[in-house]
């Protein structure tokens, strides 16, 4: 009796993982595609605070997100 059998790896990539992918919130600033920052948040209540950033300090690609504790909004 001969038996075969197959396993599919199933694996799932990160959106933006590199976070190549940023775009102009309403209120001005820039997010990342496909990840929930505080920035938005925090300038509904009138803090304008930016604690997730843009940077091209990134170790692969052109971009990475730097992120700044606030210390008015109390969100590190």
């Amino acid at each position: 009796m001969f038996l075969i059998t197959s396993s599919y790896i199933y694996t799932q990539e990160i959106p933006n993982n590199s976070f190549e992918k940023w775009f102009t919130a309403t209120e001005g600033h820039e997010d990342s595609e496909n990840w929930s920052t505080a920035n938005s948040t925090i300038n509904t209540f009138l803090i304008n605070d930016v604690t997730t950033e843009k940077t091209e300090d990134a170790y692969y690609c052109s971009y990475a997100a730097k992120l700044n504790p606030s210390e008015r909004s109390g969100i590190l």
